[in-house]
């Protein structure tokens, strides 16, 4: 947080960052519940591969 603060001049809390951070990923991957629908799936490939 110290390095926001001295290139940026931000003061940001850690747990600001903290959900900024999994908000962004959830944007990037989706929300966990659209992957573990797609887990069977991917089960069945791996298991046709073998």
């Amino acid at each position: 947080m110290d390095e926001m603060q001295v290139e940026h001049g931000l003061h940001l809390l850690y747990s600001k960052a903290w959900r900024a951070k999994d908000h962004e990923a959830a944007s990037v991957f989706g929300p966990p519940e659209e992957s573990f629908k797609l887990l069977p799936a991917y089960c069945h490939r791996l298991e046709e591969k073998l």
